[in-house]
């Protein structure tokens, strides 16, 4: 249990040196900032080494905090650079570093231990055993998941010592942070590694599909995807009563007014909560600044609702500003050839400079005020008089939304623009805790510089297969799968099953879902103790909720499975869970798919610690490039189960949805990624294993794919490159081996 809290703590955004300013003189109480490298807004200006020593001291001077933004998945030949920065940065500022990387934290623990870290959004936190994991590991603060209520949060603060930070206001993923890949695969630009290319918010239409044909749900195009902002600024006394020790704004891609404007309304709010708890009011014209700076439709996310429908606006993805009125009356030039002016009637102030936009049916037009004349003014309306100076094809009754406003415009660009607080830094050498050489001693003991790759090898590669039902089960063992892993809720067949499995030389594993709140988990963990006393007590874990409970379970002979979800991107990453887990059997550790073939190879290479754990990459399958707390039911009124629904973009690619266990929603890549005809690649780089993921096919097509790759594998490892060849180019044009990406296996990300 908690001490009772100091006054809460506004995190705020810093994209660039403006926005610092802005945060500050806003009334931040810290600021969250990214390196020129390895945040998770790459695309955002940033800082470096230099602009990270002024903005620290600048953070100093107004009793202010910054964190450090170090939140993306590193690779293995990036390490070194990391080391070498944090061997300067732990000397410019300890306040923070927040992370999403298993093996950043390693090297953090290892050579700068003094450091404060903090666990990223990006690494999916939203329950307590996860949580309790990570306290226990040394994390100071965790930023929990976005799709959590106020209830959910209460007890986890309630039943925790470790300190909390939510999101309070800004944009909101579609999908549970760290666990999108749509950017990843559909344009190379990873949200892991910060360059999302935000495909979620683009429009896209339903379909549904039965006995193999098509059916369009709905003929327009939407935007299923794009959530609407959060604004927590009403429900403020609340948030501040679940018990969290910080609220953080979204938004170092944003612009500096909007950081400095929507500091400056929170720090007011919750100053205000502070001073006088029972008379909590918001003013109607801070709701209007905070729309007008930058806001989609806002809402209360998850807070409230384990399920909100209303999270998306479908009609809309961008911000929209104010709702100014509608157009009351139109004035033409003598010769109704031209509009001359408009009269809007609305509840907001219009001015000079000020952007209007006209919504009609056949698009948007903006109008830039040079002149609003009040013609009428009621007691809650005014009707302005608009003069236009352009070409505009408008009509009666058309909504009229405020885009720009220019005297908020001026406040925000005060809070930065005319700051007179001149900063001079001394030009000294960076002071470092680390010679270069022992830096790169460290680094010798995980690394091999230049890892041979064997591409002579005759090594054996092993299929595990990812099945979803217990039909797949038996039809994995039947077709010489060493490793099956079934996703599905826990069930009494499990037992017979995994002796069936182990007849036939396969190991049966339950993968513990990445997603589990702790209203699911306690019964979950309840049912799968019921099972290890029985015996079985083979794992997949995917979350550290699931490492968690593998690591406490008691008289069991575990086993265990390392999901791709658990990001072991780098030999650092690995080496750190099978450290941690030493006392277990590991018998596979799945790379993210965003490894190249080279990256992979040498990841497998370097990983010298534990010879016995096998590594393994994805092969074949549907892979799932979202997951989002909403339901697919929510998304047509003609929902009907048994359909298989997609959403189809503009470009005609067809993405296939479906459900977790629990009912959050799945989105899968369009096409299935598949490397059954670069096999031959794969020779000498590693894998141990390739994992198949069956999902959506029967039990005589599951066979036929674990059968197909057993086959071409055999034939390469026994007959040659040429029998291999033979054999796929008679697959090639098998509907199970057609309309396929190879995804990241010979490109990678950035």
């Amino acid at each position: 249990m908690k001490k009772e809290k100091d006054k809460i703590e506004l995190v705020v955004p810093a994209g660039g040196w403006e926005h610092l300013k802005a945060a500050l003189n806003g009334g931040a109480d810290s600021v969250y900032l990214g390196y020129t490298s390895f945040g998770a807004r790459a695309y955002a200006p940033n800082f470096d080494l230099s602009m990270l020593k002024k903005a620290a001291i600048l953070a100093s001077r107004r009793k202010a905090k910054i964190y450090l933004t170090l939140n993306t998945l590193i690779k293995d030949e990036e390490i070194l650079e990391v080391a070498r920065f944090l061997n300067y940065y732990s000397n410019i500022c300890q306040d923070g570093i927040i992370i999403q990387d298993l093996g950043i934290y390693k090297l953090i623990k290892d050579l700068f231990p003094h450091l404060r870290l903090h666990a990223s959004t990006q690494m999916n936190i939203h329950n307590l055993d996860s949580v309790l994991m990570l306290q226990g590991m040394g994390i100071k603060r965790v930023v929990l998941a976005r799709e959590m209520t106020l209830n959910q949060i209460r007890h986890i603060a309630e039943n925790s010592d470790i300190e909390l930070e939510v999101f309070g206001h800004g944009s909101q993923c579609y999908s549970f942070s760290g666990h999108c890949y749509l950017s990843s695969l559909a344009s190379g630009r990873s949200g892991n590694r910060g360059r999302c290319s935000q495909p979620c918010r683009m429009r896209y239409r339903l379909l549904s599909k039965d006995n193999d044909r098509f059916h369009v749900e709905n003929k327009k195009h939407l935007y299923y995807f794009s959530k609407k902002d959060l604004s927590a600024i009403e429900i403020l006394p609340k948030l501040i009563g679940s018990g969290v020790d910080a609220i953080k704004i979204e938004g170092r891609m944003k612009t500096p007014e909007y950081v400095g404007i929507v500091t400056k309304i929170y720090r007011k709010y919750i100053d205000s909560y502070y001073a006088d708890q029972d008379n909590y009011v918001v003013d109607p014209k801070d709701i209007y600044k905070l729309k007008q700076i930058f806001l989609r439709e806002a809402g209360l996310g998850y807070f409230n609702k384990t399920f909100p429908q209303k999270i998306i606006n479908p009609k809309t993805s961008g911000s929209i500003g104010n709702f100014a009125g509608r157009i009351e009356d139109i004035e033409y030039s003598k010769r109704k050839k031209r509009v001359e002016a408009i009269v809007i009637s609305g509840k907001i102030p219009i001015g000079s400079g000020d952007l209007l936009e006209v919504w009609t049916n056949k698009g948007n037009e903006r109008i830039t005020v040079k002149k609003a004349q009040v013609l009428v003014k009621k007691k809650n309306k005014v009707n302005y008089r608009i003069e236009v100076d352009k070409p505009l094809q408008v009509s009666e009754n058309d909504r009229v939304f405020k885009y720009f406003d220019q005297k908020l415009d001026g406040e925000a660009k005060s809070l930065y623009l005319y700051d007179s607080n001149r900063l001079k830094v001394k030009k000294d050498q960076e002071q470092a805790d680390l010679k270069e050489y022992e830096l790169r001693y460290y680094m010798s003991s995980y690394f091999l510089d230049d890892p041979m790759i064997d591409k002579n090898s005759t090594k054996k590669i092993d299929i595990s297969a990812s099945v979803y039902d217990l039909k797949g089960i038996q039809a994995a063992a039947d077709s010489g799968a060493v490793n099956i892993i079934y996703y599905g809720k826990p069930h009494q067949e499990l037992i017979a099953l995994k002796d069936y499995c182990k007849k036939n030389g396969a190991n049966l594993f339950m993968n513990l879902p990445r997603i589990t709140y702790d209203k699911d988990l306690g019964k979950l963990c309840r049912e799968l103790d019921h099972l290890a006393g029985k015996g079985f007590s083979n794992f997949e874990v995917s979350s550290m909720a699931g490492l968690n409970y593998v690591l406490r379970l008691k008289g069991a002979e575990r086993d265990m499975i390392i999901g791709r979800d658990l990001n072991v991107f780098n030999t650092l990453s690995a080496s750190f869970i099978s450290d941690m887990a030493q006392d277990i059997k590991i018998s596979e550790m799945e790379l993210p798919v965003e490894l190249n073939i080279e990256e992979a190879a040498k990841l497998n290479k370097r990983f010298k610690k534990r010879e016995e754990i096998r590594l393994s990459m994805f092969g074949y399958g549907f892979f799932p490039v979202m997951a989002a707390r909403f339901k697919l039911d929510m998304l047509t009124d003609g929902y009907k189960k048994g359909k298989a629904y997609y959403a189809e973009d503009i470009k005609g690619y067809k993405f296939r949805l479906d459900s977790d266990i629990w009912g959050n929603i799945l989105v899968f890549n369009s096409k299935k990624l598949c490397n059954f005809f670069d096999l031959d690649k794969l020779i000498g780089r590693g894998p141990d294993i390739l994992r198949l993921d069956l999902r959506f096919m029967d039990a005589k097509s599951q066979k036929k794919i674990i059968g197909s790759y057993k086959k071409a594998l055999g034939l390469l490892a026994e007959k040659g490159i040429e029998s291999y060849r033979g054999y796929s180019n008679y697959l090639k044009d098998d509907i199970l081996f057609k309309d396929y990406t190879r995804g990241h296996l010979l490109r990678g990300v950035k």
